[in-house]
């Protein structure tokens, strides 16, 4: 009989926690109740908003070598130019790319035949690049954005060459004078800084430098004055380094000097020279001088032509002058062959 008892004070107690009392603030006057609307279903699935801004990195042919200034600009009563070189790379897509581990590169293979005739022959090397100097740009995959249609500043130096400035130190220091028709680089977006024993480089604490991963010169890099030269910029997959390329990556073969009845072969491997893989690359461009050219130091695939500033190796006029894409339905042309997409003018940053 207890039992019974508990058990249906217990089914009251439950019962009485599922229903809702009324409560009357005043006699005679019923409680106004609100039944919550049903939300209409449908049958298709809530869409997540779209997102703008997604990291990317730049495909072949998103992110392009737009100009290089190799020449320098002449010192006034002097014949040799300041060294106000630059590379300006351009987003020519329709969305925002992110420019880290873009790796800046030159050519390895020599495509000039000289004035008396002489000239390397190399094996070929039709899906990659050979190169010695590497320079990458740095970043964790979002640190340097490039939207489209703008660009970014490669400066040798980054320095403003319209004003005198002091070299080295102690008894190393040189005075070098200003040149106020050069070109103020302090707005690059990075700098080429080569610290050695050798020779001081000049380096501007205000600009990022690029990451050294390989340079062919003892003391400082800069760009052939005459334009005998190849430049490319490749995206670097992750887990790539340096020293893996290296280890990895090195050209072997025999390549050949010959002038008149002489010929001479050579280890490619005894040299510093590696193959970026053409999967890798994002642009190329081929420089050179009429009177000099020989071959291209790239294949076709990447470069068919070259680009020049005069047809006269060592001409004078080539000071002051850039290689610069030209504009084709308001896009820097892109034909895959220099000798038809760039020409020579005043460079974009001169003002």
């Amino acid at each position: 009989m207890k039992k019974v008892f508990l058990l249906a004070a217990a089914a009251a107690l439950a019962f009485s926690a599922c229903v809702k009392p009324v409560y009357e603030d005043k006699p005679g006057k019923e409680e106004e109740k609100t039944v919550p609307e049903e939300k209409e279903k449908t049958d298709t699935p809530d869409t997540p908003p779209e997102k703008t801004d997604i990291p990317a990195a730049p495909k072949a042919g998103e992110l392009l070598i737009e100009e290089v200034y190799y020449a320098g600009t002449l010192i006034q009563g002097a014949e040799h130019a300041s060294d106000d070189q630059y590379i300006k790379l351009t987003n020519v897509s329709d969305h925002t790319v992110y420019a880290d581990r873009v790796l800046f590169v030159m050519n390895y293979i020599q495509g000039d035949k000289t004035d008396v005739g002489a000239y390397y022959e190399y094996p070929e090397l039709n899906d990659g690049l050979a190169v010695n100097d590497m320079y990458l740009i740095p970043g964790n995959g979002t640190d340097h954005p490039v939207k489209p249609g703008e660009s970014l500043v490669l400066a040798l130096a980054a320095l403003d060459y319209t004003q005198g400035r002091t070299e080295g130190e102690g008894e190393d220091a040189e005075t070098i004078e200003g040149n106020p028709d050069a070109i103020d680089l302090t707005g690059a977006d990075f700098e080429f800084y080569d610290e050695n024993d050798v020779y001081p480089d000049t380096d501007n604490p205000d600009v990022e430098n690029l990451v050294i991963w390989f340079k062919s010169s003892a003391t400082i890099t800069t760009l052939h004055h005459s334009g005998l030269q190849s430049y490319a910029i490749a995206l670097v997959p992750e887990g790539e380094t340096a020293e893996k390329i290296m280890a990895e990556r090195h050209w072997s073969g025999t390549y050949y000097f010959h002038f008149d009845e002489y010929n001479f072969d050579y280890a490619i491997e005894d040299d510093d020279v590696w193959v970026i893989p053409g999967e890798w690359v994002l642009d190329a461009v081929n420089c050179s001088a009429e009177d000099s050219y020989f071959r291209n130091p790239w294949g076709p695939a990447f470069d068919a032509g070259y680009a020049w500033t005069v047809k006269v190796f060592n001409d004078i006029a080539r000071f002051g002058k850039s290689v610069r894409r030209q504009i084709v339905d308001g896009k820097p042309a892109d034909t895959n062959n220099s000798t038809n997409d760039f020409a020579a003018g005043t460079p974009s940053l001169k003002k």
